[in-house]
């Protein structure tokens, strides 16, 4: 195990992919950072009532990659837990770690050299694994990036304005958004190795990422409302996508128990179905 680890990793260093994506993850940081200040200015000028806050539910979620801003921000402190939440749960990290996963995931199969080594092997549960760690690793590698660059760009444009308040607070925001990227990824991991196709998983995913999931979701909602059982069950807030968007540093304390439930679950059930497939299927 500690050679495949090994030589994932070595893949992982080596592979240009890894680089470039570490460059836009901290350019969409830095370009996240800029264009909060855009709405800072712009609400100094033309009233915050522009300015909606971020989502506390799957009804307010809206499509796209968005980024929200607190009007409180135009002339008092901006603290660093709350900034650095709303650029992660816009949704800009997960599509990068998507992307990663798609392509990590289904090159081996591409270069062939998965060929040379299954048969050492025999379980295969040891090829799935050495993957995963590998995204996991590069998950929060990202996100520290991307973390540590929001809080550069910020210091740059707002200097002592941009206040850290509470740094158990945030420990625990970039938790809970770890375990639900690693999970969604999960999900990547497994469409990646079901179709062998980087397009396909790196679509899905972010299509996903960007809420398009939201409309379907809502649909089996009114299917499952349309059953004689009692009470009421939204499918999306189950997703690890739009746990995501909803898993702030300030959400209520039910809303974060799910999202950490949701993060471990998708990544069980995503990591086994993806060894299961593995084993059953031949190599190509």
């Amino acid at each position: 195990m500690y050679n495949l680890i090994r030589m994932n990793v070595y893949r992982l260093t080596h592979s240009l992919s890894t680089w470039v994506l570490l460059f836009f993850t901290v350019f969409m940081a830095v370009f996240s950072v800029v264009m909060t200040n855009v709405d800072i200015e712009t609400m100094r000028s033309e009233g915050p009532e522009q300015i909606t806050d971020g989502a506390t539910s799957t009804e307010e979620i809206q499509l796209g990659i968005t980024v929200a801003s607190d009007p409180s921000w135009v002339d008092g402190v901006l603290p660093v837990e709350d900034v650095c939440a709303v650029q992660i749960q816009s949704g800009i990290l997960a599509l990068l770690c998507v992307i990663f996963t798609a392509i990590f995931v289904t090159a081996e199969q591409k270069n062939g050299y998965i060929k040379n080594i299954a048969g050492q092997f025999p379980g295969r549960i040891r090829l799935v694994m050495g993957k995963f760690l590998i995204v996991a690793l590069q998950i929060l590698v990202m996100l520290l990036v991307f973390t540590l660059t929001i809080v550069l760009a910020g210091k740059i444009l707002w200097g002592s304005r941009f206040q850290l308040e509470d740094a158990l607070l945030l420990i625990r925001f970039l938790g809970i958004q770890f375990l639900l990227h690693l999970g969604f990824c999960s999900l990547i991991l497994l469409l990646g190795t079901l179709t062998g196709s980087s397009a396909a998983a790196m679509t899905v995913g972010i299509l996903l990422t960007c809420g398009l999931g939201l409309p379907i979701y809502s649909l089996i909602n009114r299917g499952l409302q349309s059953l004689p059982v009692p009470g009421s069950f939204d499918i999306g807030s189950c997703m690890a996508e739009v746990n995501i968007r909803l898993a702030g540093p300030n959400a209520a304390p039910d809303i974060l128990q799910k999202s950490v439930g949701v993060g471990f679950l998708f990544t069980i059930i995503f990591l086994f179905l993806t060894i299961w497939i593995t084993r059953k299927r031949d190599i190509r």
